[in-house]
């Protein structure tokens, strides 16, 4: 048993550090799919999976922790960078355009601001007798409200909830995760992969990107109560699909990207820096050529490197995670305690 907890949980480092790099990379990519189809082909494949898996990964080390003990820690961090990306971007970057407030995430941070809402939802879906049902009902009903996307980034918050309750369910299970690696599942993998290609090849637009990532609520983009939930469930089918057959190809072998996967909180908050001045300078608008595109990947490899080595979190652990944030600390700073 401890063998199968251990392999999961190798596996799940894997598959971390996997989706961080391809998110570094996607953003990198982001201004060259919007010229160029067969990029924009393979951008939005990418979003079939590695998004659902990002918040799964993230659902799965969720553990047990009280919220009073890791929500404080999730809300100074977004606290924090989203008041510096709306100054750099304000001073320097200017890709949003006027819209700053902490209830309108900036770019990226919609996943550490929604990382906060599924803590707290979570807290109370796990409680009930089929958690994973409760989340998928969720998500597909919550396309109707009446709200526009962009507050509080609700619409993808709600949207990626099941992924985040299945991901937490399977972490209860970690011999579900292994179950990954049989050689039928991994078989199937690179052709469910090739047919998931070939279906967003045909379809590729960034309306259909928006479907994918939950952007947007279903009166925004003019669906009907039965075109909104039939949409949204094909949707769900095709990035669980996607989602394991990526899974089932993940090593439960441990390697340097293994220890990667274990600082993947500091790629994540820091690469903007980095990616949006490579934006800003129009570096990526200027790329032609089949040799200039496949550098990015070797430049997001670069930066994926960089801020997750070992030096980078010693310099800046504890303001990424200040002591005083995490339990016991927060409470007797908070509380007066009573001498006996």
């Amino acid at each position: 048993m401890l063998t199968n907890a251990s392999d999961a949980q190798t596996r799940m480092y894997n598959l971390r550090s996997l989706l961080i790099f391809l998110v570094v990379t996607m953003n990198m990519l982001e201004p060259i799919a919007k010229n160029h189809e067969s990029i924009g082909g393979i951008y939005t494949l990418v979003f079939t999976f590695h998004m659902p898996l990002f918040v799964f990964v993230t659902g799965y080390f969720a553990g047990k922790q009280a919220l009073r003990n890791i929500l404080p820690v999730i809300a100074y961090q977004y606290t924090v960078f989203q008041s510096l990306y709306c100054i750099l971007d304000l001073i320097f970057f200017q890709m949003q355009k006027d819209v700053y407030s902490y209830f309108i995430p900036y770019a990226f941070l919609w996943f550490l601001f929604s990382h906060i809402g599924w803590r707290i939802m979570l807290h109370f879906i796990e409680k009930l007798n089929h958690p994973v049902a409760a989340s998928i009902g969720i998500g597909l009903v919550s396309g109707f409200l009446p709200l526009h996307s962009m507050w509080m980034s609700l619409s993808q918050m709600l949207f990626f909830l099941p992924f985040y309750v299945i991901g937490h369910q399977m972490s209860c299970h970690p011999s579900s995760v292994n179950a990954f690696k049989s050689r039928a599942i991994r078989w199937t993998a690179l052709p469910i992969m090739a047919l998931g290609f070939a279906a967003v090849k045909l379809s590729f637009s960034f309306a259909v990107l928006s479907s994918l990532t939950g952007l947007d609520f279903y009166h925004e983009d003019h669906l009907s109560f039965a075109s909104g939930i039939g949409l949204r469930s094909l949707t769900y089918m095709l990035e669980i699909f996607m989602s394991a057959a990526v899974l089932s190809l993940i090593s439960h072998k441990k390697s340097r990207i293994t220890d990667a996967g274990k600082r993947t909180l500091y790629v994540y908050l820091l690469h903007a820096l980095i990616v949006r001045t490579l934006i800003r300078l129009h570096i990526f608008e200027t790329f032609d050529t089949v040799l200039e595109w496949l550098s990015i990947p070797l430049i997001a490899a670069a930066i994926v490197a960089l801020l997750s080595s070992r030096k980078v979190e010693f310099f800046l652990q504890h303001m990424m995670e200040p002591p005083f944030l995490k339990g016991p600390v927060l409470k007797n700073w908070l509380v007066k305690v009573k001498p006996h």
